[in-house]
């Protein structure tokens, strides 16, 4: 078997909190760790709701996992992490934030349900003594893909991995010392270059997958709703996002 390739895209509506305000009149910002990579949305005013509106893509390759049941049981142990900030000039004032594992994040329920037009998650996040109110709601979307890689493909996007990792050190130094100005003109040059990186790890690119969706016969209870496509299928994926039973 080849190794599988977790592909979520996460769309960020808003950060709502009726009735709050800030008092500290800094930008804000929200930092998202989804299976081992860290990134941050645009710098917007501080008035809620935060109509971030954007949208970001993670993966992660299981080398060693070729069933996608054992993908989703490692996601136990792979945490998910939210956090608002303030934009200072040091690493920023965290006002809220939200933490639990990647395969609660993803599949909050024991069984998928499919969406409908408009129909989002939303979880509540924690907050600091500081914070002026009750706590905040995110409000967001996900999607999720695993697809088989090919082993060339596999060598070739752990030696990029490599490559990235080693020039990590010669960069995180200055970002502590840069002023809040050149950090907002930085954070815009990084949000450029996520876009690219995004377009290019689109799912929808992929013909080989294996769609997380609804089916009532799978016969796994931790994965209910996985289903393999192959090569000769060239059908558009049937896509089901994850809607909050709540609503």
């Amino acid at each position: 078997g080849m190794p599988l390739k977790v592909v979520v895209e996460l769309q960020i509506h808003a950060v709502s909190c009726p009735g709050v305000y800030l008092t500290e009149k800094n930008d804000v910002y929200l930092t998202v760790c989804l299976l081992g990579q860290c990134k941050e949305t645009d710098c917007i005013p501080p008035v809620f709701p935060l109509l971030f509106h954007e949208k970001m893509w993670f993966e992660k390759v299981f080398e060693n996992a070729t069933d996608p049941i054992t993908v989703v049981e490692r996601l136990e142990k792979n945490v998910a992490k939210f956090r608002l900030a303030e934009l200072i000039p040091s690493d920023g004032k965290e006002l809220a934030f939200y933490e639990t594992n990647t395969r609660y994040f993803l599949f909050p329920e024991p069984k998928l349900t499919p969406s409908y037009p408009g129909v989002d998650r939303e979880l509540l996040m924690n907050i600091h003594p500081s914070f002026p109110g009750i706590a905040p709601k995110l409000e967001f979307s996900t999607r999720t893909t695993i697809t088989e890689l090919p082993l060339l493909s596999s060598k070739l996007y752990s030696d990029r991995n490599k490559i990235k990792f080693q020039r990590l050190p010669s960069t995180t130094p200055e970002k502590r010392s840069i002023s809040p100005v050149q950090h907002k003109a930085a954070k815009s040059c990084k949000r450029l270059s996520r876009s690219f990186e995004s377009c290019s790890a689109s799912p929808s690119s992929r013909r080989r997958l294996h769609e997380v969706c609804r089916d009532k016969h799978q016969p796994s209870s931790s994965l209910r709703g996985v289903r393999v496509k192959t090569e000769a299928d060239h059908r558009p994926p049937f896509v089901v996002r994850h809607v909050d039973a709540s609503k």
